[in-house]
């Protein structure tokens, strides 16, 4: 029988708490830095088996197990293609198709929600496993991480499926968007380990991002369209990050490339969400040792 390679994991350092007084500036910042990628390294193979272990814990009594993540876009597709094979839907001045529009609208913004939530939740799932065992905050930044790309990842193969029925299916496109996609996800996830530390403090946190839940399927263009600067609404929406993607990202999908605010979305969500993750890695990395020892 093969040994576990995990099994073999050198135990994860201890967390540390950094106190006032520790080394500041730019070369604060490169050591925490430094300490990220070598907790990361260190602990792959145990967030690896945290991930596991958390997907098998939720689909434990349930015989399809993950397919179940699968389901709910599959059947919110049918049925917006069902409704454009009936001309029910109609009317809209859209740059594409409309069911591709909601389609496509509601399942990334499904995406950035997950993303959003879940790690609020990070620190207090683990704290019965931090008093059985030192987990880094690397190790469990790295362990949610592969969950949210997991979970998101079943949305992709049902936005394809919805391009090619409608007919509007174009593979420079869906690779651009794929792309414009991940970065909304990573923008969700971005946000939610910068207020993990916050809502393990206080709880109010997490509680006020899921009532912000469903008024954002509304207030984000996922049923509508205006142009930038288009009325109060349009004026909001050029100012929101999570619309602005969401609008490159579906008209990328159908292959105009070309279309204004796509190239910019990509090129200027990149550098802006690269520095969001860096910058909530950094706090997570800096607050969480300090809450974990005050539990």
């Amino acid at each position: 029988m093969a040994a576990d390679p995990a099994a073999h994991v050198p135990p994860p350092s201890p967390l540390r708490v950094h106190r006032a007084g520790g080394r500041r500036g730019w070369g604060g910042l490169w050591a925490d830095a430094q300490a990220i990628a070598r907790e990361g390294r260190d602990g792959r193979f145990l967030a690896w088996r945290l991930f596991r272990r958390d997907l098998k814990a939720e689909f434990l009594r349930s015989k399809l197990g993950w397919w179940w993540n699968l389901a709910d876009p599959l059947i919110l597709a049918a049925v917006f293609v069902f409704l454009r094979g009936e001309r029910v839907l109609s009317g809209l001045p859209l740059p594409i198709p409309y069911p591709v529009w909601v389609v496509l609208g509601m399942l990334s913004l499904q995406a950035f929600l997950n993303a959003w939530t879940q790690p609020l939740r990070l620190l207090g799932r683990s704290r019965p496993l931090q008093q059985q065992v030192p987990v880094t905050p690397a190790t469990l930044l790295l362990s949610q991480a592969l969950r949210i790309g997991f979970d998101a990842a079943f949305y992709l193969p049902v936005m394809g499926l919805t391009l090619w029925w409608t007919g509007t299916l174009n593979l420079p496109g869906v690779l651009a968007a794929a792309w414009l996609y991940a970065l909304l996800v990573a923008l969700g996830c971005g946000l939610g380990v910068l207020m993990a530390p916050l809502n393990a403090a206080a709880e109010d946190v997490g509680k006020a991002v899921r009532s912000l839940n469903r008024p954002l399927l509304f207030l984000c263009p996922t049923f509508w369209y205006l142009t930038p600067g288009e009325g109060t609404l349009g004026r909001l929406n050029a100012l929101n990050p999570i619309g602005r993607l969401m609008d490159a990202m579906r008209i990328a999908a159908v292959g105009r490339l070309d279309a204004p605010g796509v190239a910019a979305a990509a090129a200027g969500g990149t550098v802006a969400i690269a520095a969001l993750l860096a910058a909530a890695a950094l706090c997570f990395h800096r607050t969480v040792p300090v809450i974990v020892s005050r539990t």
